[in-house]
């Protein structure tokens, strides 16, 4: 996480424990990649389960 910004990380901390997000796998998570499609189905689709 440390690529991400300071004031983002408490943010993406947040969203990883109510399981919206969880990285590109192997517990990598690269904040300044783009998002795929898949990527943001995921996402929009936890978020209505929520």
């Amino acid at each position: 996480m440390d690529e991400a910004s300071i004031w983002a990380q408490d943010a993406i901390r947040d969203a990883q424990a109510l399981g919206l997000i969880d990285g590109r796998g192997a517990g990598r998570f690269q904040p300044q990649a783009e998002v795929t499609r898949a990527e943001t189905a995921k996402l929009l689709a936890s978020l209505l389960d929520k």
